[in-house]
């Protein structure tokens, strides 16, 4: 019964030549409501059947039957006659680690809708969401949904967000409509379902915002080098690498079990990265006669490809913000703050201190303590291969100049600390008190 009735407000829809947003307006109501009345999910009040037939120009009379007769009828559903869809990715059999990061993960799907997991690339956050999803499954019967948005894709432009619809009402078996219908489409199909969305690798908050339920009770789950300070509701999971101990356990898995040698060191000359230590494993286990030491030996010898996982990340930047990361490949020490980075760069110390937050935004620097930014090791060397023909002394004589300078304002202090204060008789004795 729905569906006959469904087909003739499809008729009068038709009629009308308007938009589903267009045709909520003139009969007071909303588009996802309109859709659900198009689809046959829904029997529409009698006043909504008698606008759209005044809209289409017919008399709504004609209708008043196969109106009483599916409202008197069984109702139908979409979301509980499709198929369920799962197209989550294999989830990587040597997934190690990340305990922490996992439990947050499947503490939210208990107690929120949307969950970004954000950090450097190849940094496991991909890994960590398909995981976290495939253990979610069984709490989501509605289906679990998978769309790689290719942010930073190397040779891949990003999936636009109404093409990211198209795809995703099309995995429902939803006809996706026209473009500034399929927002509207999409939240209202996820009102009624109780499923997984993993929106990977999306470039920004932009890149996902008309991606994101209205209501109900999905889980979507985001992946981006780039936190979503910008969405609101939306908690976030930050990555950073492995601990050395984590790192060694997924090596060894992924190695398909130790060898001879220092893993340490291929650690250290990994960084970390899962991304790193999972293709030198790669390289060590289909390399039967190699030995830990052979691997550090092709290590340091620079064969280890994740170069073009950060050139992604670089070319979101821009202009200032490529200057000051390749800049802070040359910063001496361990980290640096933004009166530091201001004197590498040339610029004042508030414009250094915007620059660094944006870095730190992309996970193309870490801010361990407040006001203190380091960069991870594999990160520095891209840094430093950013612009390798261009003369580094200017900056690091600007950064020498800026120590300097810190120095002797120190010892001046010193100096006045320790100045000797003459005393009533006029004889200069060491007192603590600063002179005046």
């Amino acid at each position: 019964m729905h569906d006959e009735l469904a087909g003739q407000l499809r008729q009068l829809r038709d009629l009308t030549g308007r938009s589903l947003r267009e045709l909520a307006r003139d009969v007071r109501g909303s588009s996802s409501s309109l859709w659900r009345y198009f689809s046959g999910q829904a029997v529409p009040p009698w006043p909504t059947v008698v606008a759209l037939c005044k809209a289409a120009g017919r008399d709504p009379r004609a209708m008043r039957e196969v109106w009483e007769r599916a409202k008197e009828g069984p109702r139908t559903s979409t979301a509980a006659t499709a198929p369920v869809r799962n197209d989550l990715p294999h989830d990587i059999t040597s997934f190690t680690g990340r305990r922490e990061a996992l439990t947050a993960l499947l503490g939210a799907a208990r107690n929120t809708t949307m969950v970004a997991i954000d950090g450097l690339g190849g940094v496991g956050k991909t890994a960590l969401a398909v995981h976290g999803a495939h253990l979610l499954t069984a709490d989501f019967p509605g289906g679990q949904l998978y769309l790689d948005l290719h942010g930073f894709t190397p040779g891949r432009e990003p999936v636009e967000p109404a093409e990211a619809l198209r795809v995703l009402l099309a995995a429902l078996g939803v006809p996706p409509g026209r473009i500034p219908e399929r927002a509207a489409l999409w939240r209202s199909e996820l009102a009624a379902r109780r499923a997984i969305v993993l929106l990977d690798n999306a470039a920004d908050a932009d890149h996902v915002r008309d991606l994101l339920p209205g209501a109900g009770k999905c889980f979507v789950v985001i992946t981006s080098r780039r936190r979503m300070v910008e969405l609101d509701g939306v908690q976030p999971i930050s990555l950073d690498v492995l601990p050395t101990q984590e790192a060694a356990e997924l090596f060894v898995e992924s190695a398909g079990g130790a060898r001879p040698g220092d893993v340490g060191e291929v650690l250290r000359r990994c960084g970390n990265l899962p991304l790193a230590v999972r293709v030198a494993a790669a390289r060590l286990r289909h390399r039967p006669a190699w030995t830990l030491d052979t691997l550090v030996d092709r290590l340091r010898e620079g064969e280890l490809a994740v170069s073009d996982v950060f050139e992604m990340s670089l070319r979101q930047l821009d202009s200032a913000q490529r200057r000051m990361f390749g800049l802070l490949g040359l910063m001496p020490g361990e980290d640096i703050d933004a009166y530091g980075a201001a004197a590498l760069a040339g610029i004042p110390p508030a414009n250094a201190r915007s620059l660094l937050e944006d870095l730190v935004d992309v996970h193309l620097l870490q801010e361990p303590a407040a006001g203190r930014y380091r960069m991870h090791d594999l990160l520095r060397q891209a840094a430093r291969a950013e612009d390798a023909a261009a003369d580094p002394g200017p900056a690091i004589a600007r950064l020498g100049d800026y120590h300097l300078s810190g120095m002797l304002a120190a010892e001046e202090v010193i100096e006045l600390v320790v100045t000797p204060v003459p005393d009533a008789a006029g004889v200069a004795t060491a007192d603590s008190t600063p002179a005046r």
